[in-house]
This record gives C-alpha cells, structure tokens and sequence, in this order.
C-alpha cells in the first residue's frame, strides 16, 4: 500500500471545499444532539399530572422552545455567518490535455466554435 505524499499540492478549491463540508457536518452533529438531548430530557415526564399543562416558556411547551425553537434559530446564525464570513468563493476553472481553458456551462470552447460555424451555412 502506497504512502500518501505530504507534499502533494491540492488544489485550493478541493481544499476549500473540505474544509466547508468538515464544519457543516460537525454543525449539524452538534446541533442535532444538543436538539435530540434537551428534548428528550426536557419532554420525559414534564407533567406526570395529566391534569395541569406542560411548563411553557412564550405559550410554547418547554421542551418545543429550548429544543426545537431556539437551536433553529441559532442554526439561522450560523448558517448566515457560514455563508457570507466562511465560505470562499473561488473560480473554477477546467484545462483540458491541450491547455485550453473550457467554460464552466459544460460547452467546451470548440463545440460552441462549431455551432456557430453550422448556423452561418
């Protein structure tokens, strides 16, 4: 089995692109578990009176507003912060064998040469 070069030069966009995936996936671990245990814990055995209601906080159930209500809208922040201050934007750019540049709307630069050739016959 190959050893894995640590001087190999990735690319930045893959690097970038990693980098995005590995926070989303442990956003969404960590919220998906605080939202998992404070429901859970919140919501058993609440109100083992059936008689009297759940307690509230705003005339939303306990559990709704610390478990489901306010990780959505820290999830919100977050996501904003994510998008507009984390996330690069990076150009992305294709060469094929020849050296020249293809356009990213998956017409290579000589098809589009072509049909516009076919169209003046």
């Amino acid at each position: 089995m190959a050893l894995r070069n640590k001087t190999t030069d990735w690319d930045p966009v893959f690097l970038h692109a990693r980098r995005e995936a590995r926070f989303i996936l442990v956003t969404f671990a960590v919220f998906a578990i605080y939202t998992l245990s404070v429901s859970y814990g919140l919501g058993l055995n609440t109100n083992p009176d059936m008689n009297q209601p759940p307690p509230q906080v705003l005339g939303i159930p306990s559990w709704v507003f610390w478990g489901i209500v306010l990780p959505w809208i820290a999830a919100n922040f977050v996501t904003a912060w994510f998008c507009f201050g984390y996330m690069r934007i990076d150009p992305i750019e294709e060469a094929d064998a020849s050296g020249d540049k293809q356009s990213t709307d998956g017409v290579s630069p000589q098809a589009a040469d072509h049909s516009l050739e076919d169209d003046h016959v």
